[in-house]
């Protein structure tokens, strides 16, 4: 009897299995991979909706002297899936290596078959481009073993996460979940401080500068004053465009002395808090608190749905991860960086 039970449930394990390599090499032997140019990319990340998107492969993330290949996948006229791959080499032009950070963006209704694209987007890079490539996937992929199991190999590199507030919830909703030391905070800086958006390019400027500095100072690397120039133009000349928004705050009884800025990237139906500083005075009066809730009320008004609060790691600054987590929004996690070397 128990071989009968035994003999039965691998029949059914095998029947899966098999199942399982037929949908697999008939996929492999129907989809495409196709490159495209960045209009196509454009229109078809604005036109359609993805399980799960960031701005690292929003249109215009990249600038135009980046060595980036946009791809498509389709199975037959089906559009399965996008992704923007930046080429990067090293060694005086010797080494090759593609870079896919936070993809591949996958159309809402295929996610099931996500491993699948990201192996026939694999192939296609190792028989065009190289046969190195370096992968950060996207939240949509939890799993490190089926991603190891099409020979990735897991870097020793920790991975991240970034917390996530809905903003479809209501204001008074978002305020009160907040957590107490931020909610306390919050008061603060809203009875001292004014804050307001940027608009001039020369202020943008000296903010940007201002950014830099802080970064050295505090011993890390900030976003480069080109990128954060480019996607601040996107917000004047072409909002489809990855695009970046800055805030500054004012004492309240001195409106000219800046307390600080932050910076909040705008991408389909999300934003991203992409960097923020104070001064002293800025910090004793929770100005930091102040921009942010001020930029997450702004982004709620105009109709976006989620605002990212930026990228999480053991590594982050204690004050600054309980800075995000005072939000109390939703913690998501990557499962960290692979890489593959072509030669299996």
């Amino acid at each position: 009897m128990n071989f009968k039970i035994k003999f039965l449930k691998n029949l059914k394990k095998n029947k899966y299995k098999y199942k399982y390599k037929y949908k697999y090499k008939n996929f492999l032997n129907k989809a495409q991979v196709k490159e495209i140019n960045f209009s196509e990319y454009l229109k078809i990340f604005n036109d359609n909706k993805f399980r799960v998107f960031s701005h690292t492969q929003s249109p215009g993330y990249y600038l135009a002297n980046d060595n980036v290949k946009y791809l498509k996948v389709t199975d037959e006229e089906k559009l399965l899936a996008i992704v923007s791959v930046l080429k990067k080499r090293f060694f005086f032009n010797f080494l090759c290596v593609a870079r896919i950070n936070n993809g591949p963006l996958i159309i809402e209704d295929f996610s099931k078959r996500k491993y699948y694209i990201l192996e026939i987007i694999k192939r296609f890079i190792t028989k065009k481009y190289t046969r190195l490539i370096s992968l950060s996937p996207s939240y949509l992929f939890k799993n490190r073993s089926a991603i190891s199991s099409y020979n990735y190999i897991k870097m020793g590199n920790e991975s991240f996460g970034t917390y996530v507030l809905d903003l479809l919830q209501s204001e008074d909703y978002i305020f009160r979940n907040l957590k107490s030391n931020w909610r306390n905070g919050l008061k603060k800086g809203l009875k001292h401080t004014i804050v307001s958006e940027v608009f001039d390019t020369k202020t943008i400027n000296s903010i940007l500068k201002e950014y830099e500095n802080y970064a050295i100072n505090n011993g890390f690397k900030p976003v480069t004053y080109k990128k954060c120039m480019a996607w601040f133009k996107n917000s004047r000349d072409n909002k489809n465009l990855l695009n970046l928004k800055i805030f500054q705050s004012f004492k309240a009884e001195e409106s000219k002395k800046r307390l600080g800025s932050i910076g909040i990237l705008f991408f389909k139906n999300k934003c991203l808090y992409l960097f923020g500083y104070t001064n002293n005075e800025g910090r004793k009066y929770q100005a930091n608190v102040a921009m942010l809730w001020y930029s997450i009320m702004q982004s709620k008004k105009n109709g976006l749905k989620y605002f990212d609060l930026g990228g999480i790691s053991s590594k982050t600054n204690k004050g600054i991860l309980k800075f995000k987590e005072g939000l109390n929004g939703e913690l998501y996690k990557s499962i960290g960086e692979f890489i593959y070397f072509g030669i299996f």
